[in-house]
């Protein structure tokens, strides 16, 4: 609850108010002790008995045997690293040491930065060796960004070109999109979980946080739609098929879209989401209405792919045109 407050001036320019004395007792303050203070986002002041910044280090012990599956144990521990957790211990009986390392292949696949450092034979510990704020959020989101745009450049240039190897080489890729993704998403979920310190991040205000988890969300999902067209091309080319003109060429638009989108993602603005409305009205031009064409299945699926592409585009679009929004209100509200 709120506590009111007088202002009291001493000198000619120093306000003063008193610190409620329960709280100062419960955090150890007394005479003489020093205590900081930090204008936030919203305009208000916080006091604290230490520096900001300094993150609790967060652990957890999960027991395997509670879990029936591989895929519900992966996303336990996901959900614990995107919570920021620093280490989390598996422990398994001997009898599922095979889940285990299962398990220890798929996460240090899949997450960057967080490895098993510690083991018996019944136990593992993953640890993140890799701090969040070592990669900007900026930086991640403009990494994500740029690889899932080279795999769709890859993917549209090994289909022009009946090369394989490219192909193969965007499936392999979006391994790495996906570890960027996560690391995104943690960084997001640490911010949302402190709101005060958002600006550490590059945010104005913890609104932005769900428009960008969105964005990037739908970065990833771009980058496996790449995949899926990548994967049924080399099939559809193995057996001397051929990718008809007309998708080539809706996918080099949707390359286009998507460019254009993404580079007003990571400094969003007015004048940029402006811009991004216009290009929205394109998104209608995407190819689902050729869906019932082919009948092959695989070509479906590139098609279908292409139209999620568009799709996922308008996702960003609207996006930034939201955090844009948001930061006007902001600042209005801090200007007040």
């Amino acid at each position: 609850m709120a506590q009111p407050r007088s202002v009291q001036v001493t000198g000619r320019s120093t306000y003063i108010i008193s610190l409620p004395k329960e709280w100062a007792r419960s955090v150890g303050i007394d005479k003489g002790s020093t205590v900081y203070l930090e204008v936030l986002a919203d305009g208000s002041l916080r006091i604290s008995p230490s520096p900001s910044g300094r993150r609790e280090q967060l652990t957890k012990v999960i027991d395997a045997s509670k879990y029936g599956d591989v895929s519900s144990l992966i996303r336990e521990i996901i959900s614990h690293y995107l919570a920021g957790y620093n280490s989390i211990k598996i422990e398994y009986g001997a009898e599922r040491k095979d889940l285990a390392e299962k398990v220890r292949e798929i996460i240090e696949s899949s997450i960057l930065g967080f490895s098993v450092l510690e083991g018996t034979a019944t136990s593992m510990t993953f640890y993140a060796v890799l701090d969040p704020s070592s990669m900007s959020l900026n930086d991640a989101t403009s990494k994500l960004v740029a690889d899932a745009l080279h795999m769709l450049e890859d993917t549209l240039r090994g289909m022009r070109e009946g090369d394989n190897g490219l192909l193969e080489g965007v499936i392999r890729q979006d391994q790495l999109v996906d570890k960027l993704y996560l690391l995104v998403a943690k960084q997001l979920t640490i911010a949302l979980m402190n709101p005060v310190n958002v600006r550490d991040f590059g945010l104005e205000t913890p609104a932005e946080v769900p428009h960008l988890f969105l964005a990037a969300k739908s970065v990833e999902r771009i980058a496996d739609h790449a995949t899926i067209v990548a994967k049924n091309t080399i099939d559809l080319l193995f057996e001397g098929g051929e990718i008809p003109p007309n998708i080539l060429d809706s996918l080099e638009e949707a390359i286009e879209l998507f460019r254009d989108v993404s580079s007003a993602l990571t400094s969003p603005n007015k004048e940029k989401a402006e811009k991004v409305a216009k290009l929205i009205e394109r998104v209608g031009r995407g190819p689902s209405a050729w869906e019932g064409r082919y009948t092959d299945p695989r070509m479906y699926a590139i098609v279908e792919s292409i139209g999620r592409i568009f799709g996922y585009s308008l996702d960003i679009a609207e996006a930034i045109i939201d955090v844009s929004t948001v930061r006007e209100a902001a600042k209005m509200l801090r200007n007040r």
